[in-house]
């Protein structure tokens, strides 16, 4: 820019020329040269004035011309001409960077019009769906104003019904009284009956909006004789049973916190209203409904879950004598075989039930459950309940089931859902409970079930309640039958469940239990469990449940046990099982089995003799496999000490 100004500077103060020829007046003005300010260094200007009179009283032929003044008007007229020419060039350029400029505000022009149009456009669509929310809200409005008007009719409804069967009832009774014609009677008993049953079922309906299983109750017990009335109490009932489904109920059931204490409140609350006695009462009026039928069992099965405590709020009613009658009359239904086998399974667990549940004549809850398990063998949760209830049942005294064909029906079970975990769970712990019995365990062995346990184990090997199960009947099989198992494949099952379960106390507290009973047969046992790195996964065992005193006393046993080896107790010694010993004996001292089975296991690490040793155990696992009174010897009370499980 300031090369421009300097050179239109230049231009308009630079040299103004006006040549007059044949008498016209001649200007010159003359303007110091820019290479001689340069050089000066200061700014200097001359100009040849003279008059205008002498410049007339001359002529032509007087003017004359100096050759070095001309040399130099020539010099200036050249430099003149170049800056003309720069300014013209100048000129151009700013000519054409206001024509850009002009070129950019269009089109600063043109984009400032989009974007005021795109803004109208999105306020116009703003205002649309301001409209459209208006419009829905109005609509929603308009709704609930319907829908309470409706409520407010269907309230009208019901007390014109009930006023009509009111006024009905009471024409019957007059009419009755003064002895009308029969037919007449009939026909208004029968309206009085069809308007009573909608009326039920009116408040049926609206019991189920409020959640009040006490009126549900009181409307089926309005109309017992009705059918559909009845069908739509029970699945009413239904609905209003919280955690009906056995996934849902475990997960509630499991946590420690408000949800399951606010899940026992409402089941006590169903408890309280009646509603087992009312699905009780409508199961014996109509025997032939299998929706009724199987509605029953499936809220006795609810109710009856041992983890609610609701027994003493129940125990008046023949829950098991109802389901029953609804086996037997339905045997081809697998919906209410499947309820009654659940119902049954849960209350096996009471002691109460136990004594006429282990009835096996034909009609009995066993008979039934063998029944439905053979007609249903294809349904995996027939299975599973109906291997449920043995093993509940088994825990209350199993002489007469494995002799029923209690054994044979589990292990037709297991074969048939192999990879159905909750199936192998509950059959693995029937055959375990059913093993106490020294003729179930034979039974066992001759059905060939220990290879079925421990395919079980091979099958699912990450599934915790499987290998708890199936450990569990390890354990008691080995009492007798170790060189069985051995046989089966037992042994590196059993050591690959506890490596897979370290953190389980369960899995390591049976495992190390039936690592003691292996180590505690004939001698090519015991020195396939030492050979097989048994003492190792016992220590681990051991160190990783420390504070639990279970797996303390089982683990001491079993090396005390495999001590009686040669090889292994040298091992022992070597790999600082006396540490493991000690801090057990230490960390536990008011526990028996700890410190009698480390004590006599540190004595015998300590280099004693094996004599002093050994008959002490063997008298002891003797004296131990004797029968107790209640059916099962003390070494099997000893040795099972898991709670039993149920649906949940």
């Amino acid at each position: 820019h300031e090369r421009v100004e300097q050179k239109a500077m230049l231009t308009h103060a630079g040299l103004e020329r006006r040549d007059s020829v044949d008498g016209k007046e001649l200007h010159s003005s003359h303007i110091q040269h820019p290479c001689d300010e340069s050089e000066g260094g200061s700014e200097s200007e001359s100009t040849a004035s003279f008059d205008p009179e002498e410049v007339g009283a001359h002529t032509d032929s007087d003017v004359e011309y100096d050759a070095t003044e001309s040399e130099s008007d020539e010099v200036e007229d050249q430099h003149w001409n170049h800056v003309s020419a720069d300014s013209e060039q100048t000129l151009i350029g700013l000519s054409v960077s206001e024509k850009a400029m002009e070129h950019l505000k269009t089109m600063a022009e043109k984009e400032m019009q989009k974007m005021r149009q795109t803004i109208q456009q999105l306020r116009k669509e703003n205002l649309t769906l301001k409209a459209t929310l208006c419009d829905q809200c109005v609509r929603h409005e308009l709704q609930r104003s319907a829908w309470s008007k409706a409520a407010v009719a269907l309230g009208r409804q019901v007390a014109d019904l009930s006023d009509a069967v009111s006024c009905l009832e009471d024409g019957s009774a007059s009419l009755h009284d003064e002895e009308v014609r029969p037919e007449s009677e009939g026909v208004l008993s029968k309206g009085a009956s069809s308007l009573s049953a909608e009326v039920c079922l009116v408040r049926i309906r609206s019991a189920v909006e409020k959640r009040d299983a006490g009126a549900v109750v009181r409307a089926m017990s309005a109309r017992g004789e009705d059918e559909t009335v009845q069908v739509e109490g029970c699945s009413a009932l239904v609905l209003l049973t919280p955690c009906s489904e056995a996934a849902e109920f475990r997960a509630v059931a499991e946590q420690a916190g408000p949800a399951r204490l606010a899940l026992q409140r409402e089941y006590r609350q169903l408890a309280r209203s009646g509603s087992v006695e009312g699905v009780i009462a409508a199961a014996a009026a109509h025997r032939s409904c299998a929706e009724v039928q199987e509605a029953m069992c499936r809220i006795v099965l609810c109710i009856s879950r041992p983890a609610l405590e609701l027994e003493e709020l129940t125990k008046q009613c023949d829950r098991v004598g109802a389901v029953c009658e609804a086996m037997a009359a339905h045997m081809e239904d697998e919906a209410v075989q499947e309820m009654a086998c659940g119902a049954l399974r849960n209350l096996a667990v009471d002691a109460a039930h136990q004594a006429h549940m282990l009835q096996v004549e034909s009609g009995g809850p066993v008979s039934l459950v063998l029944s439905a398990m053979a007609a249903n063998a294809h349904s995996a949760r027939v299975q599973e309940h109906g291997c449920g209830f043995l093993r509940n049942l088994a825990e209350g005294g199993s002489e007469g089931l494995a002799a029923s064909g209690g054994v044979r029906a589990i292990l037709s079970a297991m074969e048939a859902h192999a990879w159905d975990a909750r199936v192998q769970e509950e059959g693995c712990g029937a055959l375990r409970h059913l093993a106490f019995n020294r003729h179930g365990r034979e039974r066992i062995v001759r059905e060939g079930a220990v290879g079925r346990v421990v395919g079980a184990m091979e099958q699912h090997p990450w599934t915790e309640g499987v290998q708890v199960e199936a450990v569990g009947a390890v354990r008691i099989l080995a009492l007798e039958h170790g060189a069985a198992l051995a046989e089966h494949g037992g042994v590196p099952a059993l050591l690959l469940a506890m490596a897979e379960h370290v953190t389980s106390p369960h899995v390591q507290e049976e495992g190390c239990g039936a690592i003691r009973n292996l180590a505690a047969g004939d001698e090519a046992v015991r020195g396939l469990v030492a050979g097989s790195e048994g003492a190792g996964a016992v220590l681990v065992a051991m160190k990783g449940h420390a504070w639990h005193a279970a797996v303390q006393e089982e683990g001491c046993a079993a090396l005390r046990n495999l001590a009686m080896h040669d090889n292994c107790r040298r091992r022992l010694a070597r790999t600082g099982a006396a540490i493991v010993v000690r801090a057990a004996v230490k960390g536990h001292p008011a526990h028996t089995g700890v410190q009698r089975h480390g004590k006599a296991l540190l004595e015998s690490l300590s280099h004693r003799t094996q004599e002093e040793a050994g008959p002490a155990l063997q008298v002891e696992g003797r004296s131990r496999a004797r029968q107790s009174s209640s059916g099962h010897s003390s070494l099997e009370a000893a040795v099972v000490s898991h709670t039993h499980r149920v649906l949940g």
